[in-house]
């Protein structure tokens, strides 16, 4: 028997009006040839378009071939189990081995179906939801067609979902956005001038913020969680002290740190490589002097994206705001991917891999 010829029931055990029973390996045509005639008197291999009606030699059953793609065919027949057990026992008797589907990878589809049902549940945002549910469609799908691939396709179609596993665990994850710098950078301002109103205490202080403020938005459609920390600097003060220490941690663990340099005073440096720098207070220094400033930003951080703000005015927001996005999500899977959204989908792709 041909180890490369393989057939599996993809319809659930019990009584249905239609059965479907996929069929591929590398010529694999031939072996229904000798079982099927399609009403067009030819070969399959012969016919141009992919819905083929005819024949089933054995039972005189008329049914449906479905070429899904080359050597590859989904027979769709009555739901009977008698009329299953016949075509299934030609097959095997052309060649065809079964891939066997177990209880336990039934299961699986079903938890993981549940398990995104759960995050749509929870989903903050219209976007994350939308790909959510895109993913409840096709990931558990993906999952059963495994079951009917050989170890080659196999492996390449769990490499294509786990390729793209690091989106599906974090887009519908509120990600935290840290805006940091020096004291009297213009942070609280901008990042009010961001949210659209007065979250975070502003005065010309320094020292002001004392600890992390921070507030739910969403950009682009992804959730997000901005913080406006305590200014970094050397300080005394013990509340103060704590207040940064406090900032430390939490650009240590934020998924983007938005650099604030004050551009009046910008010959106190950053002293973090942040994700993007802002030149902040743009409104307040002539063309010149913000293009020196921004040089300087990009001497020392050169592989890091530079803009210029102003806090007052609103200007620079929204490319702040579209950089913050891609820094995010820095492109989409296809529309018709599959991928992982939980860490329990991953480990299981991955164990998988490994079986093979």
């Amino acid at each position: 028997m041909s180890q490369s010829l393989f057939y599996s029931t993809l319809t659930p055990k019990g009584r249905g009006a239609i059965a479907v029973i996929a069929v591929q390996g590398p010529a694999v045509d031939s072996a229904i040839d000798a079982c099927f005639s399609p009403a067009a008197k030819k070969k399959i291999s012969a016919i141009k378009h992919d819905i083929i009606y005819g024949i089933w030699n054995s039972t005189g059953e008329d049914l449906l071939v479905v070429r899904t793609k080359p050597d590859a065919y989904e027979i769709q027949c009555h739901g009977s189990q008698a009329v299953i057990n016949a075509i299934t026992s030609d097959l095997q008797s052309h060649g065809l081995s079964q891939l066997q589907r177990d209880v336990e990878d039934e299961n699986v589809v079903s938890r993981f179906r549940t398990e995104i049902e759960g995050l749509m549940n929870q989903a903050k945002t219209e976007r994350t939801a939308l790909l959510l549910l895109n993913q409840w469609h096709l990931f558990p799908a993906a999952v059963e067609k495994l079951q009917t691939l050989e170890p080659v396709q196999r492996k390449k179609l769990i490499g294509e979902m786990l390729g793209h596993a690091s989106f599906g665990l974090n887009f519908h994850r509120t990600r935290s956005v840290v805006f940091c710098g020096r004291p009297n950078a213009g942070k609280s301002s901008l990042i009010n001038r961001v949210l659209g109103f007065e979250r975070a205490i502003v005065n010309p202080t320094p020292g002001t913020t004392r600890d992390v403020v921070t507030e739910g938005s969403a950009v682009d459609g992804w959730p997000v969680e901005f913080s406006d920390t305590a200014g970094l600097r050397e300080t005394d003060g013990q509340i103060e002290k704590m207040g940064i220490e406090k900032a430390a941690q939490m650009i240590e663990a934020a998924d983007v740190v938005i650099g604030v340099v004050d551009a009046i005073e910008s010959d106190e440096p950053l002293d973090f490589a942040p994700d993007i720098i802002v030149i902040n207070k743009s409104d307040l220094v002539d063309a010149a002097d913000l293009k020196t400033v921004v040089e300087k930003a990009n001497a020392r951080f050169a592989d890091t994206l530079c803009l210029t703000t102003s806090a007052t005015t609103g200007a620079g927001t929204e490319e702040l705001l579209a950089a913050i996005a891609k820094r995010l999500c820095p492109a989409l899977p296809a529309a018709d991917q599959a991928y992982p959204v939980t860490s329990r989908q991953v480990d299981w792709l991955n164990q998988q891999l490994q079986s093979l």
